[in-house]
């Protein structure tokens, strides 16, 4: 029943992302590679990197 209620997915806030973006970063590893490895899509890593840019223009302004 437990696996039943769980989420599939993960959703992340922008702290997440910043964070899931700095792993990339210092990984070593093509972008593709680094989704594999983390189970994330291409599609959602690079929304999640567009809205982390969303969120920083946001506070700058």
């Amino acid at each position: 029943m437990a696996s039943e209620t769980q989420r599939k997915y993960q959703r992340r806030s922008t702290e997440g992302w910043r964070a899931l973006l700095a792993q990339q970063a210092v990984s070593g590893l093509t972008i593709g590679a680094f989704c594999r490895k983390v189970s994330v899509s291409t599609a959602s890593f690079y929304g999640g990197r567009s809205s982390c840019k969303r969120a920083a223009i946001q506070a700058w302004r």
